[in-house]
């Protein structure tokens, strides 16, 4: 119980710090900072598709709400996030560990599969929310520029979140 209202006030607490993030950092048109695939990669993979594409549309919409963006653009990615997250998890992880994980993170499953895992939602979030944000708008190149910048960044402050909080289950 303890660890279930734990992951609750995480998941809040990233979804305020997402907030802010999108109001008052700018790191230019290269690097948009989203901490949204955190937060749909810490939701139990026990959790129905059906209840998780619900609650990522939801988060994604309130986003879009708070900060000052397209209506959509991160529900979008979230929604396709929240649907690819157990087969990129089954492509992924070892097969020894698939059934005995709850929420993947590096402890459980290792580093370098975790680290797999968290790169391809990460990009699949960011080439999504990259391509509705700019497509038919933006050269191929700046497109390009910044999926791989944001990606980058967004990995390592994922990891950086995910060491930081302790291990859970």
């Amino acid at each position: 119980m303890q660890n279930k209202i734990f992951r609750i006030l995480f998941l809040v607490l990233l979804f305020v710090l997402q907030v802010i993030i999108s109001e008052y950092l700018n790191l230019g048109p290269f690097v948009y900072i989203c901490l949204v695939p955190i937060i749909i990669l810490n939701i139990p993979l026990s959790t129905r598709t059906w209840i998780l594409l619900l609650e990522a549309f939801a988060i994604g919409l309130l986003l879009d709400m708070f900060s000052n963006g397209v209506l959509g653009l991160n529900s979008a990615a979230a929604v396709l996030l929240a649907a690819c997250r157990k087969p990129i998890y089954k492509f992924t992880a070892r097969r020894d560990r698939q059934d005995k994980t709850e929420i993947p993170n590096a402890g459980n499953i290792g580093a370098n599969k975790y680290l797999e895992y968290l790169a391809a939602c990460t990009a699949l979030y960011i080439l999504t929310y990259t391509l509705i944000d700019g497509a038919g708008i933006n050269p191929f190149w700046l497109i390009l520029a910044k999926f791989l910048a944001s990606t980058a960044v967004n990995v390592l402050v994922a990891l950086l979140i995910n060491r930081a909080i302790p291990e859970r289950s």
